[in-house]
């Protein structure tokens, strides 16, 4: 389809609207203390029951080179059609999203900063979907982001996020 894009907007920390990203946010704080970013080590899955189908984990691979799917909640899978756990971000469809996250991550990784940012799918000037996401470093070593822990929230209709991209994909 002609004109597509996919738009990523970064939001402040602070506009946080969704309470299941801002209680994440809130168990990231609290489990990085005084550090820059947690370990994964620190990340206690039963402790995010709340979130845990939105949750996704990417390893950052040569330095954010790519990133690799390690776990992807089951709510992911609306937004996907499939279990992404394993996949590179750079593979993942439509090529608009794919560039447009990578970049993102890439950012995420040279700032080391956590980001909440808004997607959305443009048909032209027209946005017919998005849906928010909180995008957290995770440093085993203390210095290096070695893994993003990211929680999503697709509002209200996540299988018409699915459908948008799947129009895309092919």
């Amino acid at each position: 389809m002609s004109g597509f894009r996919v738009a990523i907007e970064t939001l402040s920390l602070e506009q946080i609207a969704q309470r299941p990203l801002d209680r994440l946010h809130d168990y990231w704080e609290r489990k990085r203390g005084a550090r820059f970013a947690p370990a994964r080590a620190d990340i206690d899955p039963l402790e995010l029951k709340f979130i845990l189908a939105q949750i996704l984990i990417f390893d950052v691979l040569d330095g954010g080179r790519d990133f690799r799917a390690r776990v992807a909640g089951t709510g992911t899978y609306a937004l996907h059609s499939a279990d992404i756990t394993g996949d590179l971000l750079s593979t993942l469809k439509p090529k608009e999203f794919a560039d447009a996250i990578l970049a993102h991550y890439r950012g995420i990784i040279e700032h080391r900063q956590p980001t909440y940012s808004r997607t959305g799918y443009w048909d032209g000037n027209h946005e017919t979907e998005a849906y928010h996401a909180l995008r957290l470093p995770l440093s085993s070593n203390g210095q290096d982001i070695d893994m993003i822990l990211v929680g999503e929230d697709y509002g209200t209709s996540p299988y018409k996020l699915f459908e948008r991209m799947g129009k895309e994909s092919v």
